[in-house]
């Protein structure tokens, strides 16, 4: 909790230093892009989960349960082999 006191103490003084230095305040669309930073991998990739997330309520709950049933029916049938557990017997984990 204390890193978010020190995260929002600085976002002020930063703010504080565009409004006094480049005329600019929370509110100015330059403001905005230079703390969203540059269009990176990661940034595009949750983007993209985002509106693949959006299409699938778009679709609709009657799918989307049909699909949590068959989720939970496939892991609940899995009679594959235990992993290894170290320090373990191999009786025991069979």
């Amino acid at each position: 909790m204390v890193w978010l006191l020190a995260y929002c103490k600085i976002y002020e003084m930063f703010e504080e230093m565009c409004k006094e230095y480049v005329g600019i305040d929370r509110n100015d669309r330059l403001f905005n892009d230079l703390m969203a930073g540059f269009n990176h991998k990661i940034l595009q990739t949750d983007r993209e989960m985002f509106y693949l997330g959006t299409k699938a309520r778009r679709v609709g709950s009657s799918r989307s349960s049909r699909t949590r049933r068959t989720t939970k029916n496939c892991s609940r049938g899995w009679k594959g082999p235990k992993p290894a557990v170290p320090g373990l017997p191999t009786s025991a984990h069979s």
